[in-house]
């Protein structure tokens, strides 16, 4: 304990995506109204996946894409109603990457 009343120090965990896994994600057009790219070059050919979120955490379009280092993958989204979401991207099945979309 400290004096006077202070506070106890916490322990937190922290977490941290490897490099060899780390992506860099465009998702575009954005905003869009029936069909979104998602692009990115990582650096090794995994298999990909990917989700699209509401703002509420729940998946409302998932797919896995495949195998390959650069990918252009469009996804349609005409099913989506107006609003925001998020595109999380997986490299063999870890995490990767998330952008926020606009549906119009």
């Amino acid at each position: 304990a400290f004096p006077n009343g202070a506070l106890t120090p916490q322990a937190c965990q922290v977490s941290v995506i490897e490099e060899d896994l780390a992506l860099t994600l465009a998702v575009y057009p954005n905003p869009a109204d029936d069909f979104v790219t998602i692009a990115f070059d990582n650096n090794k050919a995994q298999q990909v996946s990917y989700s699209v979120t509401n703002l509420l955490g729940e998946t409302v379009l998932q797919s896995s894409i495949g195998n390959a280092p650069v990918l252009n993958h469009a996804i349609d989204i005409n099913s989506l109603s107006a609003g925001s979401y998020v595109v999380n991207v997986y490299l063999d099945g870890k995490f990767s990457a998330a952008s926020q979309l606009i549906v119009k």
